[in-house]
């Protein structure tokens, strides 16, 4: 097995790309353990792209074989967990394997991964790869053709014609095996739960001028027809999120570049953890408040807002017997967050004194943050106190 290291060791060629982080996470409050296990310093070593040649990739997702020994980072995400728990795509290509190649000529790089077909996955694990991929084009002078999964979404195709791969330096993986003359495998810019702010930023990049010309958005993000992790009463939280000029919208019923242009100027965010959250990417200072099942916690949308430095908040909301991860939401604890984001934001840009913020106390203040009514919002956040 060729691990992320190894793969350092043995390749033809290795380019740098980007740069080194030092990630420093920190929140004030409580957070669920899986959160609170992201806490503290974590290291993103230089980024590389490391070239093999004459390789295999066999199977729908293109696993990588070199010396009849599967590479990690290509297709699995640099994980041996992830190959153990898709064990089925690493038994296939070893049977695809035993077919006649298609040979390649060249230098290719393979975006697809086991979970390269749910957008969340696509976007910061494959589509944030071709940042090295157009440094090796830049250094080296030779131009990559890109591999993607079988039957990809009109999203894939979309972001790779904004990236500049268009539909001849793209190709689709229809063959059981290939024999590639050399692989470019850029590394993994998300590591033990954490995404690299270089990544972002690349993400940044390619959304260009799209939605700049927009005015700032809040925005709800449905999962209703999602088969789980729904909001059982999404229409008493739809209800209450109107007065605050907060606009539902179901990302998946969007093309790509509407997704980012809706998103790009989003001054908040607010949905049930799932793939519509990564949109948030897009955005350049959210305010994010991610809806969460106890059955299913994943720190991923907490650290990339604190990796952003992006104000952050979560809800814990109730199980609902039967319903796969599906959840009932307390409306009146969405609204304190809400609230309170919205006070912090403003405590955050202007004199902090009450006395500066117009309000009658500090004493007030805070009695307003522990429950507050419709009428106290608005005499809080406009300065209508009598």
């Amino acid at each position: 097995m060729i691990t992320s290291k190894k793969l350092l060791e043995i390749a033809k060629q290795i380019i740098p790309y980007g740069r080194a982080e030092m990630q420093q996470i920190g929140y004030e409050g409580e957070l669920p353990e899986e959160l609170a296990d992201k806490l503290g310093t974590f290291r993103f070593e230089q980024p590389t792209v490391a070239v093999l040649e004459n390789v295999d990739l066999a199977g729908p997702t293109g696993v990588c074989f070199y010396d009849n020994d599967v590479v990690l980072d290509v297709a699995y995400y640099g994980r041996w967990d992830v190959l153990e728990r898709n064990r089925v795509y690493y038994d296939y290509a070893l049977q695809c394997k035993g077919e006649e190649p298609v040979k390649l000529e060249g230098a290719w790089c393979n975006l697809a991964g086991v979970w390269s077909g749910n957008y969340y996955h696509w976007i910061l694990e494959s589509l944030t790869k071709l940042e090295g991929v157009l440094e090796y084009e830049r250094q080296t002078g030779e131009k990559v053709s890109i591999l993607t999964h079988t039957a990809p979404a009109k999203y894939v195709t979309d972001s790779l014609e904004a990236a500049g791969f268009n539909s001849f330096k793209r190709w689709i993986l229809h063959e059981p095996h290939y024999q590639v003359e050399k692989l470019i495998i850029p590394s993994q810019r998300r590591r033990q739960g954490r995404t690299a702010k270089g990544a972002i930023e690349y993400l940044h990049s390619l959304a260009g001028d799209l939605g700049n010309h927009l005015e700032d958005f809040q925005y709800y993000i449905s999962r209703k027809d999602a088969s789980v992790r729904r909001i059982v009463n999404e229409a008493e939280i739809l209800e209450a999120l109107s007065s605050y000029e907060i606009i539902p919208v179901q990302p998946e019923q969007l093309s790509l570049p509407s997704q980012i242009a809706s998103f790009r100027t989003a001054s908040t965010i607010i949905g049930m953890h799932g793939s519509g959250l990564v949109n948030m990417v897009w955005a350049k200072n959210p305010r994010v408040i991610e809806i969460m099942t106890p059955d299913y916690i994943n720190p991923c949308f907490f650290t990339i807002c604190a990796a952003m430095g992006w104000r952050y908040d979560w809800i814990m909301g109730r199980p609902v017997e039967g319903q796969s991860e599906d959840v009932w939401v307390d409306v009146e604890e969405l609204k304190r967050v809400l609230f309170k984001q919205e006070v912090d934001f403003l405590m955050d840009s202007t004199d902090k004194s009450p006395e500066a913020m117009q309000f009658p106390s500090l004493e007030d203040y805070q009695k307003i943050l522990l429950g507050i009514t419709e009428a106290d919002r608005k005499k809080l956040l406009y300065g209508e106190w009598d």
